[in-house]
């Protein structure tokens, strides 16, 4: 067997597994009160806080995490953070 054919062949075994460790959590971002959408508030992986993202305009955010992942963590200044499950 030829390198090129070695080195897509371990692609076939190792991509499927490497997208099988990951998972994408989208939500919604809002202030408890008033409903109102957090622009701009940090979402991160609680366990690896440099995988993260931030809310857009409407509150909304996406992130790609390991599926070992156990809580998220939300941040906004002036607000407590939380960690949700």
């Amino acid at each position: 067997m030829n390198s090129k054919h070695f080195i897509l062949s371990t692609l076939f075994f190792v991509l499927p597994l490497f997208l099988l460790s990951q998972r994408t959590i989208t939500g919604v971002v809002k202030d408890k009160s008033t409903a109102e959408p957090l622009i701009g508030a940090n979402v991160t992986d609680r366990d690896n806080p440099s995988s993260g993202t931030i809310t857009d305009i409407d509150g909304r955010f996406e992130l790609t995490i390991d599926a070992s992942t156990v809580a998220l963590r939300i941040s906004y200044t002036g607000y407590t953070s939380l960690e949700v499950p």
